[in-house]
């Protein structure tokens, strides 16, 4: 079994992996853990799920309550301090910025512009926004309700078994891959609380019904997903549901669906050695000639063709 550390220096708190069954002693700076001692550290980046209670966050001259439930997102200069509630619970994961790409440190994240951070490295800061763009009136935390927070709690369990068993050479990738979705969801909902992103632009916030598909397609994106189980889903007809969705996306449904999967697509192509099949799987295509078609209609190349150009993975 892999072995998870914990170095505690005061209110430091460093989470690393280490490989066991495969790639014995490789440090994954990845970890998740469950009500842990200390959620702050200079080490990582922390990703905390509230499930239960509240924590409070504190500053010089500011507070910030995180009532479940809810997502805090700290970064490694954090200076916040913590109070917890008797009956909290929570799950944190930390990790480094270099587990989402490998030319990312804790030098060049900050800027969007360093001259480090070249082609596709800027495309993964999105994932790391709200760690990196804090300020006083946002201190990391974000509302969420209780669809989100099982979607974001099976996305941690998945990357908590896969550092846990670690069954084949590939669970380095799998568990990053498991963390990128967590972090495109997340960001999604920083960016816009009140309205969601699509791959394209804002979606309008005037029709509710279009609001409530996007985010079933956000946290459902990998399922089976037909116009007829959207009808059941929502109580409607089909006339009604595809022409309200074209209206406040200005694109169709399938059409923004497969945009969607092949945006978190793209992320597991360049950042992970994963297999192109379990890819396609992964994001939610059921035929690999289908998620070729529709991700050389998206980047203009094929996905062996994208990664050979932009993959961040060292050699």
């Amino acid at each position: 079994m892999p072995l998870t550390v914990f170095v505690m220096q005061d209110d430091i708190c460093r989470g690393t992996t280490i490989g066991k069954n495969f790639y014995e002693g490789y440090n994954l700076h990845l970890s998740v853990h469950e009500n842990p001692p200390a959620i702050r550290t200079h080490e990582r980046f922390s990703f905390i799920l509230v499930r239960r209670g509240a924590v409070l966050l504190k500053s010089a001259s500011s507070v910030f309550p995180a009532v479940a439930p809810s997502i805090i997102c700290l970064n490694n200069n954090s200076k916040l301090d913590a109070e917890f509630s008797e009956d909290v619970l929570f799950e944190c994961v930390f990790f480094h910025p270099e587990v989402v790409n490998s030319n990312f440190n804790y030098e060049n994240i900050y800027y969007p512009r360093s001259e480090s951070l070249q082609g596709t490295s800027h495309q993964d800061r999105f994932y790391v926004l709200p760690f990196v763009e804090q300020t006083d009136d946002f201190g990391g935390v974000i509302k969420i309700g209780h669809n989100s927070m099982f979607h974001v709690l099976e996305k941690i369990n998945l990357i908590k078994n896969e550092l846990k068993e670690q069954n084949s050479n590939m669970w380095p990738c799998r568990s990053r891959s498991y963390l990128f979705e967590l972090l495109f969801y997340v960001t999604q909902v920083y960016q816009n609380p009140d309205r969601i992103v699509s791959t394209g632009g804002l979606i309008s916030n005037d029709d509710d019904l279009a609001m409530r598909i996007v985010q079933y397609l956000s946290c459902n994106y990998h399922k089976q997903i037909t116009i007829s189980s959207l009808c059941k889903i929502f109580e409607t007809n089909r006339t009604d549901l595809s022409s309200k969705f074209k209206k406040a996306s200005g694109k169709t449904l399938v059409q923004y669906l497969n945009e969607l999967r092949v945006s978190i697509a793209c992320a597991m192509v360049r950042d992970t050695g994963l297999t192109i099949d379990e890819i396609c799987y992964r994001s939610g295509f059921n035929d690999l000639p289908y998620f070729r078609k529709m991700f050389k209609r998206q980047t203009r190349m094929l996905p062996n063709e994208y990664r050979s150009k932009y993959s961040t993975m060292h050699s």
